[in-house]
């Protein structure tokens, strides 16, 4: 046994004696190891300078990036950087307008780099009317935005993207339901009586001016948005460019592998409570009380003494009725918190694209739903679009078509949002048992139509509760109460008394629970394109459009919602459609002779637009399954049907002396059938010239001012927007009747007087401007200002009774818009895989009535739910600014 254990210790020691070696060399490994790999992973400085490889000068603002990290620097003005960098690293040096380099690191701690200029980026494309230009060589207004730009901003119409993006272009939300149409003006109204929004163009396809055409849009699709302000650069769109252009290119396809691609968001929107508006009644009541110094400081000898202190102490007693009539039901409530409930934006977006040498192809998927901040509010979009482009083997022969279909289904505010922010939260939304004991007892006058099937169960309104309470007499401030229950006392007043109501309307959430207003729009859009190459630089294209939409408006007042109101149940459908088709042909001319550049184009247009409109509304519904006009009190029904035919000859010419003096001449003849035969047609001519002061020789060598161009522009453009409603503004030339009813007979009466010279809207444009890059892209401004005046405005002047009308439509009135427009860009950071860009806009727009013809001033009317609303156009001041 104790041999045994001799021998067991003595293993036991060796084990212990080999385990310590062991654990000494792989510790020694370990420290040879560690200290090896921090060597290896020792930071040392490494500095140098990034060069422009053509001329060897500095480039001051390029980036110098560690690949896979956030860790990165700028060069200064003299081109130098220094940055910690460890072996292996991958330093990648970029700027604006050169090709991009990788360098990795070894153990120079000096690195030198010439950037080389990327030819792509300096002869950046803009799409113009009716082709393209590189963007250094414009001489006209123009904002380009990229598709990019838009995508990424989660809204649900392009507008809301295109805010704060470009100078002078006001995006006005005219409605705050989700996908409502806003109110688009540049450079600021033009017209009085028509209207003001820009043309919009998509794919070369002129769309109109309607307010919802970008709301078909999806963003994802879009490549770029150009935006043409002066009258050089939408003189070539003639009569229907007068207000801007807004020109929209689509996403192509690409040769090479098939790609696809999914973007989506999701988002939450809300409204913030206003605190001026729905005040409980605590704190009326606190502010009551901060009022008593003031109502005490009044002399007792005023004149107004007792009626103040009378007002003041019912005030108190009101509030004292609301508190317990709120007590009868759920309770006070906010309206606000009740109508504004938010809602989530949600979209989806999916696309394929791919091609080969010859053929290349598009498709997309679009779904976008946007529940809007209130009550019954909501907007969903649908899209859908196929474009292929091919060309011959070779290449001298390019076809492409493309079809876009696009769904709105959108549930419109019912309501404005005046009774939700004035009424207080003590009106119940239903009357219970208990509230039927303090409504008006006995005739109520001029709200009787309210009382007439009151009872358990129907909506409550304010002016309910009107005269049932009155004051304790012993009280001032307090409401009468029974002296043994201690419950208000119940008057048969019909006046006097207590007054609660701010107004006799109903219950605020009524009308978004028995209401609706629904507008369902589909709209199809396919264009068609033939490309000839009749010789080197000289291209043939003609092209095929046409657009379809229909658009179908309903609207509904429930039976319960008017269940207690002078009103009746109602209906009302209203369709419109529209069906265009455009043959376009363009022959193009590109050649350059040694340093002249020229580009031209000549053009043939022809447009015809079919129009047919119908509404039908009815009263009186007995139940709300029915929708049928024959089955109500009584119905009316009102159609119109209209075409108009554009037919345009036009030209542009673009030269340039080696791209350092510019010159662009443009004309323009359009023919209409809107107008008489006197002044049927309308030529609209323009000029602009630039000159790139930076390729001069006292400048072309300057790290500071890199780029600097000089441009002006003049034109005239024109406008046959005679009215918003198409169907108001066709045939205005002719004498115009409506019907009027005597005696149960119908009859006809002349609205207006013919006249055969009435023509187009004419606008007259000047624009200097000045373009200047600082630094290689480091900061670009561009400033511009104008002046433009629209003359020859069409206006409703009154005229004897004599004549049998009311007025005569004439080319009579001026307004001048006059302003300053600044944009500035800055580059902060930019590489492959990151950037930091930094833009700013400011524009500055002074809109003046000239003239009127022999009338000072013009109301202008909008018809709204219950309340119209008027604007007046006076000389000397803006238009709509009283």
């Amino acid at each position: 046994m104790v041999w045994f254990i001799s021998l067991t210790n003595q293993i036991i020691t060796n084990i212990i004696r080999i385990n310590i070696k062991l654990k000494t060399k792989l510790s020694l490994f370990v420290a040879l190891l560690v200290g090896i790999t921090l060597f290896a992973q020792e930071n040392y400085t490494i500095s140098g300078t990034v060069i422009d490889a053509k001329d060897q000068l500095p480039i001051p603002g390029a980036t110098v990036l560690i690949v896979s990290t956030v860790k990165g620097v700028v060069t200064d003005f003299d081109g130098l950087y220094s940055i910690e960098a460890k072996k292996g690293d991958i330093l990648q040096f970029s700027f604006i307008g050169y090709v991009s380099q990788t360098i990795t690191v070894s153990d120079k701690k000096t690195i030198n780099v010439s950037l080389v200029q990327d030819n792509n980026q300096l002869d950046e494309v803009v799409i113009v009317a009716y082709g393209d230009q590189k963007k250094k060589n414009i001489t006209s207004a123009l904002t380009k935005v990229s598709g990019a730009d838009l995508q990424d901003v989660a809204v649900s119409r392009v507008e809301d993207a295109l805010q704060g993006k470009v100078a002078g272009l006001r995006i006005q939300v005219a409605s705050s339901e989700a996908g409502g149409d806003p109110k688009i003006t540049l450079r600021g109204p033009g017209s009085i009586t028509g209207s003001s929004s820009p043309l919009i163009v998509v794919d070369g396809v002129v769309l109109g001016t309607e307010a919802d055409i970008l709301g078909s849009i999806d963003n994802n699709n879009i490549e770029s948005i150009s935006v043409l302000k002066d009258a050089s650069s939408v003189a070539i769109y003639g009569s229907r460019g007068a207000n801007g252009v807004i020109l929209v290119t689509l996403k192509k396809g690409v040769s090479g592998q098939t790609k696809f691609s999914y973007n989506t968001f999701t988002g939450y929107k809300f409204a913030n409570k206003n605190d001026n508006f729905n005040t409980s009644i605590s704190d009326e009541r606190s502010r009551l009380d901060g009022l008593q110094d003031v109502v005490s400081s009044i002399s007792s000898d005023s004149q107004n003494y007792d009626r103040i202190n009378g007002d003041y102490n019912t005030a108190y007693a009101e509030l004292e009725a609301m508190d317990f009539i709120a007590s009868l039901g759920g309770g006070e409530k906010n309206w606000q918190d009740e109508i504004f409930n938010g809602g989530v934006i949600t979209s989806h977006s999916f696309a394929v694209r791919g091609g080969s040498e010859l053929t290349s192809y598009t498709a997309s998927l679009g779904y976008l739903e946007d529940e809007g901040i209130a009550l019954t509010d909501n907007f969903k979009k649908y899209n859908a679009r196929i474009k292929v482009d091919s060309k011959s083997k070779n290449k001298k022969i390019k076809y492409g078509a493309s079809i876009r279909v696009n769904y709105n289904d959108q549930d419109k505010l019912p309501a404005r949002f005046t009774d939700p922010l004035r009424q207080l939260g003590h009106v119940p939304l239903y009357l219970n048992e208990d509230h039927l004991k303090y409504i008006t007892q006995s005739d109520p006058g001029d709200a009787g139509a309210q009382f007439e099937n009151i009872g358990v169960g129907s909506y409550g309104f304010s002016r309910a509760f009107d005269h049932v309470f009155t004051v304790d007499p012993n009280d001032p401030r307090a409401i009468a109460r029974d002296p043994n229950t201690g419950l208000p006392l119940v008057s048969n007043l019909t006046s006097g008394g207590l007054t609660l109501s701010t107004t006799k309307n109903v219950h605020p959430l009524v009308h978004f629970l028995e209401r609706s207003r629904t507008k369902k729009k589909l709209s199809l859009n396919a264009s068609s394109y033939l490309d000839f190459e009749l010789a080197k630089g000289l291209n043939f294209r003609q092209t095929i459009s046409t657009v379809f939409r229909h658009n179908k408006n309903n609207e509904a007042d429930y039976l319960y919602g008017q269940e207690n109101r002078e009103q009746e149940s109602y209906r009302l459908e209203g369709r419109d459609e529209l069906n265009q088709y455009a043959f376009e042909s363009l022959l193009k001319y590109k050649k350059d002779f040694g340093k002249h550049n020229f580009n031209t184009i000549l053009g043939f247009e022809f447009t015809q637009r079919d129009f047919y409109t119908q509404e039908s509304e009815a009263v009186g519904y007995t139940n709300d399954f029915n929708n049928n006009i024959a089955l109500a009190d009584g119905g009316t029904t009102y159609t119109d049907n209209g075409t108009d035919k554009l037919v345009s000859y036009f030209g542009r010419l673009d030269y340039n002396f080696d791209e350092k003096y510019l010159v662009q001449l443009s004309a323009r003849t359009d023919g209409s059938t809107r107008f008489g035969s006197n002044s049927r047609f309308g030529f609209f001519p323009a000029a602009s010239v630039g000159w790139i002061l930076s390729k001069e020789n006292f400048l072309s060598e300057s790290e500071f001012v890199t780029f600097l161009k000089l441009r002006a522009s003049y034109g005239i453009s024109g406008s046959n927007e005679i009215s918003n409603n198409i169907f108001e503004s066709l045939y205005r030339f002719e004498e115009a009747y409506s019907t009027i009813g005597y005696n149960g007979q119908t009859g006809v009466k002349g609205v207006t007087l013919a006249n055969q010279n009435l023509g187009w809207e004419k606008l007259i444009e000047f624009n200097p401007g000045v373009d200047v890059t600082f630094g290689r892209g480091l900061l670009n401004l561009a400033v511009d200002y104008y002046t433009r005046t629209s003359k020859d405005l069409i206006l409703f002047a009154p005229v004897p009774g004599v004549y049998g009308t009311d007025n005569w439509l004439q080319n009579i009135g001026e307004v001048k818009n006059e302003g300053v427009e600044i944009e500035l860009n800055s580059r902060i950071i930019s590489t492959e895989k990151f950037s930091w860009l930094a833009s700013g806009q400011f524009s500055l727009n002074r809109n003046t009535v000239q003239s009127l013809g022999n009338n000072d001033q013009i109301i202008s009317r909008i018809d709204q739910d219950t309340r119209p609303t008027e604007f007046i156009a006076r000389v000397g001041q803006p238009i709509t600014s009283f």
